[in-house]
């Protein structure tokens, strides 16, 4: 593994306890010969704390990112790796995650073993979405919905030169196996394992009983259409991005290049999570 001389700080400024949380990062990984940076937004919380960056300097500029809060500041740091595949940490700050590792408690014992060497790479693929003139990626999933709008919007899917058919609904998602805990899930996807080489397509509230979600290769390239009669639609990336698509365009969506790679410890497996998250068998 790499050796880590740097870490990145990446917040929810929103959690109670974040800037204990900070300082005792900080304290920890000095006692560890490690230097840290602070995403520029901690500077109002956490003055004279340390060195303030911009999200992709902060990552240009480290061997790991510790993400304090929940599952959404990991897909928001997500956003800046890119093909660097910079490392991902997790500090839970809340109660329900499936993306982080680890809680404040255990920040310590995390930057010990991490100095070691002692942990695995969790590579999670990712999907690259074409909107307009836009690019951006996802970890979790892409989401065209229909917006403010009270009409349904009609889609048409294709996979690769092949049609898929006309979905009727309030939106459509495109998840990758990491996503299939969050909206895919509560919209009636598949729950998959995060290694599995597969894409998902889950439509939201369909207009038809028939149409089920469908799972793909991980290969495949997605073309989506919005109908020319229709209104227009949102697309939103792992609840972070956003662009609108108008009657008649479409987007493209595919697996992408790089991986986001998450700092496993591999003390609790994924069926593990499972139980505990959704109190299955309790």
């Amino acid at each position: 593994m790499k050796r880590i001389k740097n870490i990145g700080i990446i917040a929810n400024t929103r959690k109670p306890t974040v800037k204990k949380v900070v300082g005792d990062c900080i304290t920890l990984a000095c006692q560890q010969g490690i230097r840290c940076f602070l995403e520029e937004k901690l500077k109002g919380i956490c003055p004279g704390a340390g060195e303030f960056l911009p999200p992709q300097e902060l990552v240009s500029r480290s061997d790991a990112i510790f993400t304090l809060g929940g599952d959404g500041t990991i897909l928001f740091a997500a956003r800046f790796t890119g093909p660097s595949a910079t490392p991902l940490l997790g500090v839970n700050l809340g109660s329900l995650g499936f993306l982080t590792q680890i809680g404040p408690a255990q920040l310590e014992e995390a930057l010990r073993r991490i100095l070691k060497g002692d942990y695995q790479l969790d590579r999670r693929i990712t999907i690259e979405i074409v909107c307009g003139d836009k690019t951006f990626f996802a970890l979790n999933e892409v989401v065209i919905e229909k917006g403010a709008s009270l009409r349904v919007i009609t889609m048409e899917l294709w996979a690769g030169e092949q049609s898929v058919g006309s979905y009727i609904a309030d939106g459509l998602i495109i998840s990758t196996p990491t996503g299939s805990t969050a909206h895919s899930l509560a919209a009636g996807g598949p729950i998959l394992h995060p290694q599995a080489q597969v894409l998902v397509v889950t439509p939201i509230s369909l207009h038809s009983l028939a149409v089920r979600p469908l799972a793909f290769p991980a290969h495949t390239l997605f073309t989506v259409t919005l109908d020319t009669e229709g209104p227009q639609a949102i697309v939103v990336a792992d609840g972070q991005r956003e662009c609108q698509i108008q009657p008649g365009e479409q987007i493209l969506v595919k697996k992408s290049p790089h991986t986001v790679d998450l700092i496993d410890f591999q003390e609790h497996s994924f069926y593990d999570l499972l139980r505990s998250r959704f109190k299955w068998g309790i």
